[in-house]
């Protein structure tokens, strides 16, 4: 049998190899995939290696051993990122003025199969979803059911591509925001009337990974690392845009990443992300291997959120997530 020293040894050693291994991931989502390519990749091992660290925590304690908090320390180092993905206090507030935002990857009405019976069923599920929220703005990625008559009849809209953004409030002015991408991801944006102030509203849907069951393991991560990089580029474009707005701004979307990547980093310099404002439990949005955080809610700084929620739906795979925001007095 080995020795019981010798085998804590030899756990200590696998300890320190996954401290080194969090601590890689918190530096790789501060560089751009474009100038150290795969390295980037690393990022998407940081809920399996907090797991780990966590193990190694409770395991020290019981055996009553000072080397818990080896992890304890990287893991509070790293407290933002955990806070990415896991909110305790949520703000849960009704204020006078506040608009209600919803974002929704409905993927085109097929979670349940491609024939037409079974897209009905989805599409009357949503009218009966945007009946019951009553949001002000409603921004859809893979959408196309413009002729709705709940639709038509309730919202003021603007599309393009697939990317739709609807609202009860005027629209005077639009866009689309060239992406640069061969795909159908885009941006559009939308300026609306609120009260005494203008928004603008911008709904992405960036770059998709577009991994299918015949690839092997080394064309997924190739897919992975060149879908990293477009996604860099097409957040720089959207950077660009808002910094020109002249009035403040509201940006919705599914991202095709993660809150641990160098994309995510660049978007919330100047933004803030609702669901670590107002969020509570998980912020998980949708269903994959394991499930990841890829839809967002962002919002400049001088706007205030509440009521974050994200709730899974039978009409996609992506959860609906919704807010609530309103301008600083």
């Amino acid at each position: 049998m080995i020795n019981k020293n010798i085998f804590n040894k030899i756990i200590l050693y696998i300890n320190i190899f996954f401290v080194i291994l969090i601590l890689v991931i918190y530096l790789a989502s501060k560089i751009n995939p474009e100038k150290i390519g795969y390295f980037s990749l690393i990022t998407l091992l940081y809920h399996p290696v907090l797991l780990v660290n966590l193990f190694f925590i409770v395991y020290w304690i019981l055996f009553k051993r000072t080397y818990f908090l080896i992890s304890t320390v990287v893991v509070i180092f790293g407290l933002d990122h955990l806070q990415k993905k896991i909110q305790i206090f949520g703000i849960n507030k009704n204020i006078e003025g506040q608009v209600k935002i919803i974002s929704f990857n409905t993927r085109n009405f097929v979670n349940n199969g491609w024939d037409k019976k079974n897209r009905e069923i989805l599409k009357d599920e949503f009218t009966k979803l945007l009946d019951y929220e009553k949001a002000d703005i409603i921004c859809l990625q893979e959408f196309s059911d413009l002729e709705n008559k709940t639709i038509k009849q309730n919202y003021f809209s603007y599309n393009s591509l697939g990317t739709t953004i609807l609202t009860n409030k005027k629209i005077i002015n639009s866009n689309i925001i060239d992406l640069k991408s061969n795909k159908s991801n885009n941006c559009i944006y939308v300026d609306i009337i609120l009260n005494n102030d203008t928004l603008r509203i911008y709904n992405m849907h960036l770059e998709s990974i577009q991994i299918n069951e015949k690839d092997n393991l080394i064309q997924k991560i190739q897919k992975i690392n060149e879908g990293n990089k477009i996604r860099v580029n097409q957040i720089e474009i959207i950077n660009q845009n808002i910094s020109n707005s002249p009035h403040p701004v509201i940006l919705c979307g599914d991202m095709n990443d993660s809150p641990h990547s160098y994309a995510y980093n660049k978007m919330t310099t100047n933004l803030n992300d609702a669901f670590t404002k107002s969020g509570y439990g998980f912020g998980t949005t949708f269903k994959y291997i394991i499930p990841l955080r890829i839809d967002y809610i962002f919002h400049e700084k001088n706007l205030i959120s509440h009521n974050f929620k994200s709730i899974k739906t039978k009409i996609s795979d992506h959860k609906l997530i919704k807010c609530d925001i309103k301008l600083k007095n």
